[in-house]
This record gives C-alpha cells, structure tokens and sequence, in this order.
C-alpha cells in the first residue's frame, strides 16, 4: 500500500512540474538538441528528394500543375520553394522547413495547451514526433503544428474562423487526413452552427461562415488532383502514368471491392504494423483499444462525439491504405495523431488520465521499434556502405549535364549521393521515350528488376552489382 501510495505521490509531484517554466523550457530545449543531432547524421531518402526535386526543377505554376501527378498536395512544395529557387539550397531545405514546423508544434503543446505534463512529454518523445515526421522531411511535418493548434481552439472554445481555417489547412497536409477533416468539420457545424441557431441566430451565422471557409479550402486542396481524374472521365491516361497517379487510384475501385479487399488489407496495412512479436504487438493493440474505451466513457463530453473523430478518422486511412496507398513508413504513425487529437480534445480531465496516460504510454512503447529499425544511419554512415560504391560509379560513368532516373523503389541512398540530378523513373520518363522527347538518358533499377526497353530504343548495361544495375538507353527516333 505504501508503495502505490509512493507512486502517487511521485507522479502528483511530477506533474506539477509542468506548471514550471524552467521545466518546460527544459523538456523543450532537449527536444531541439534530440532534432538538431539526429538531422546532423540523417541522409534524406528517395521521398524526400522527390519533392526538393520537383520545385528545383519546375517553375511556380509547373509546380502547380504537376500536382495532378502527385496525389499530394503543393503546400509543402510551395514551403519549399523559396528556400530552393530563391536561396539555391540543396537538398537540406527539407529539414530547413520540417524542424522549426514540429519545434512549433512543440511550444504549442508545452505552452499552450491544457494537458497533463506526462502525456505531453509521450507525445514530444514518441517516434512520430521525435523522428518520423520532423527528421524524415515529408509533408507530414505540416500535420503536428495544425492538430495541436485545433485542439488548442477547442479547448479554449474562441476564435471560430481561425479554427475553421486550420481544419480547411489540414486539408492541404495529405490525402490520409481528409477524414479527419471531415469530421472535424461536421462536428462543428453541428455544435456551433445547428445546435445553437435559434438560440444566438447571429453567432451561428458567423459560424456558418467560418465553416464555408473550410469547404473552399477544402475544394481549394482538391482542385490540385483534380485533373487528374478528368484525364480518366475522357478515357485518357495522363501523361507521366505512375503507380501513384489519380488514374491508378480510380481503377483500384474497379478490382472487385469485396474480393481485394482483404489481400489489400494484409498486403498494405497489416503487413506494415510495428511488431516485436506479434502476440505481444496484438496484445498491445488490445489494450490499446480498451483503454480508449475507458477513456470515452468517462468523457464529459459524452462518448458520441470522441467515437466519430477516432472511428472517421481511422476508417478514412485505413480504407485509403486498402485502396490507393499503403499505410507504411510515416503513415503508420497517422491514426497515432487521429486518436492523440481525440484525447487532447476529449479526455483530458483527471478522471480520464489514468487511462488516457496509459494508452499513450503503450503507443510510445510501441513506437520505439518502429524508430530504431531507422536508426542504421547513425550506426553505418553512407561512406561505410556497399551501396558508395555503387553511386561512385554513377559519378563516374553519368555526365551531369544528362538525365538520371533512379527507380522508386530504390528509396535511401542514392538519391542522397546524386541528389541534383535523379528525377523519378516512373512518372514521366517512359512517355517521354516513346513520344521522342528526349533522346537519352541513364536509368538505375533494382539487381533483379528486368528492364524492359521500350520500341524503337536500345539499352546498354553500364554497371551492376547485387543490388542495383546502371544502364544507358538511346531513343533511336528523335521526333
């Protein structure tokens, strides 16, 4: 009894610790040093490089269209591009723009916002926030600062058009998160506009207008894919068909729902799950499970409103996962965000937190194989890898004034060792063969892929070892 009491009275003294500045402005000063030494030794990888790649190639409104290829969105791209066209940065402008987003969102959660101490340092020191998303530079980084901010707003229950917009830039972050964008926006709607019409006509007119402002941004996001689609309503694929084009996506739905669905579901959500040992992992999710269920039912906000955000939002990605894009690498950790908002908006009071502090104590356990399976870079530095050699001889046999295409599923290491010249195979470059548009260019494929040379061009095998082959193709017709 003495014991438990002892634990008690540590954790009463603990949490009052974050009534401390000092100890805020320490939780927050070892969270920059963790971000500043792990983006010293991080060597960005294929995705990262896609998108540096893209606005260091094209102008704004090319950037602009090219969305349509994308499936993302151009708010990263456009964070981007003044640090790589204006500034000339390489490819560090990456971390440039995703370090100082989380450090944000960091200050948001330490200074800002109502939550106990322990769960704010789970949440600051989770694999999502301490490396997925701030050091693998993506567009995820976007994701953090604006669901803090949201849970911010709802807590302090001001600013309606400043809410509405954050939701509506939600949007612009990733497809995976347009569920939760949407009930975000139903939720609101129906507390601040619906329930309280007859009561305050004016407010809830003021209201309905902030949530018009979402519905724009929202049409704003999806006006950027959109062309893509209309390429497929006229039975036209869109030049640069790739695996993760909009026309791909629409003819998943055309396999036979029922029938894909559960390969889909093994294949590109289940596979991918954070494991040391599956019971163990599976007992984990368990419990997981339960404790959100505590936490729910003792909600004073009634269970109604924490089940939608947490069921909307995770059913969103997850279908999207089954149908167009697999939930793995960092989108593994977003329905870790969906059910953290969840919590930080709903179960928050003291009567919640001993379940609420345990869930996320067993999803930062869960986490921390996740991130040190992504620790071989501080262990083997590139230079000591067998793949150096291989980019030394892209170095050495690829001038530089001619095209490089490095397959998508080579995704580390060189791109990190030619970043200013790779662009992605798949998009747009076999198109452009056929179609005469350029005459010759060097491709990198995995060792065991079998290249498969278009009509009316020639390929010549440069270099190969295990892993990967260098080969020279030549557009015989120059059109």
């Amino acid at each position: 009894m003495n014991i438990r009491q002892n634990i008690k009275d540590a954790y009463v003294s603990f949490e009052r610790m974050g009534s401390n500045r000092f100890a805020l402005w320490t939780s927050m000063g070892l969270y920059t040093l963790l971000l500043l030494v792990c983006t010293y030794f991080h060597e960005a990888w294929w995705d990262e490089y896609h998108a540096w790649n893209i606005v260091y190639h094209k102008s704004f409104w090319e950037l602009i269209a090219f969305m349509r290829y994308e499936g993302h969105f151009c708010l990263w791209h456009l964070l981007l591009y003044p640090l790589v066209k204006w500034f000339g940065m390489d490819w560090h402008a990456l971390n440039v723009v995703s370090v100082p987003l989380m450090l944000l969102a960091a200050w948001l959660l330490l200074f800002r916002l109502r939550f106990s101490f322990t769960g704010k340092l789970l949440i600051l020191f989770s694999a999502p926030f301490a490396f997925y998303f701030p050091i693998v530079a993506r567009c995820y980084a976007l994701i953090p600062p604006i669901l803090v901010g949201i849970a911010i707003l709802h807590q302090r229950q001001t600013s309606p058009f400043l809410y509405c917009f954050l939701v509506g830039l939600l949007a612009h972050s990733h497809a995976y998160i347009e569920g939760l964008v949407a009930i975000l926006w139903c939720l609101f709607v129906y507390d601040h506009v619906w329930f309280i019409r007859r009561i305050d006509p004016v407010r809830a007119k003021r209201n309905a207008c902030a949530a018009s402002l979402t519905v724009l941004m929202v049409l704003l996001a999806l006006a950027q894919v959109a062309a893509g689609f209309f390429d497929v309503a006229h039975g036209h694929e869109p030049i640069g068909l790739g695996k993760d084009t909009p026309y791909v996506w629409l003819n998943r739905f055309y396999l036979g729902y029922n029938l894909y669905i559960f390969d889909a579901l093994h294949h590109n959500v289940w596979h991918y799950l954070p494991r040391i040992d599956f019971m163990l992992t599976l007992t984990s999710y368990v419990a997981v499970v339960i404790l959100t269920y505590k936490a729910i039912s003792t909600s004073s906000s009634g269970w109604l409103r924490p089940t939608l955000l947490l069921f909307c939002g995770i059913a969103w990605q997850v279908l999207f996962a089954i149908n167009i894009y697999g939930m793995h690498y960092q989108r593994i950790a977003l329905p870790f965000f969906v059910l953290v908002l969840m919590m930080l908006m709903y179960c928050g009071e003291p009567r919640q937190l001993k379940y609420t502090l345990s869930c996320l104590a067993l999803l930062w356990l869960l986490g921390t194989h996740s991130q040190r399976s992504n620790m071989e870079q501080f262990l083997t530095p590139f230079a000591a890898r067998t793949d150096a050699t291989f980019a030394s001889q892209i170095h050495k046999n690829v001038p530089h004034d001619e095209p490089l295409f490095i397959e998508p599923s080579i995704t580390n290491v060189l791109p990190h060792a030619v970043a200013n010249e790779w662009q992605r195979y798949n998009m747009n470059v076999k198109r452009q063969i056929e179609e005469g548009q350029i005459s010759k260019c060097f491709l990198v494929l995995p060792a065991s892929e079998e290249l498969l040379v278009p009509e009316h061009c020639e390929a010549a095998l440069i270099y190969k070892d295990k892993n990967y082959a260098l080969y020279k193709l030549v557009n015989i017709v120059v059109r």
